[in-house]
């Protein structure tokens, strides 16, 4: 992608958006978890293995995003830009 002020800006607000909602998503399973081992019944499908991978993934990808941001993008000049 190519870099811009604006571009820099609209990708960290997406990705901490998808942080903050990675991360209510993986509170909900750790609750679940948790009433689970207390022996209360909680919802089957919020304890199933892909549901924690992809709450995870939506938790460590926007952290990589953040801390790499200046690598993921790169200056393009006009010679280089497909339309």
């Amino acid at each position: 992608m190519k870099r811009s002020k604006h571009m820099i800006l609209l990708i960290k607000i997406w990705a901490i958006l998808m942080l903050i909602g990675g991360g209510f998503g993986l509170i909900q399973v750790l609750a679940e978890w948790g009433l689970y081992a207390l022996g209360e019944e909680g919802t089957p499908g919020v304890l199933s293995i892909w549901n924690v991978l992809t709450k995870g993934v939506l938790v460590a990808y926007p952290i990589y995003v953040l801390i790499d941001l200046k690598s993921i993008l790169v200056t393009l000049s006009p010679e280089e830009v497909v339309v």
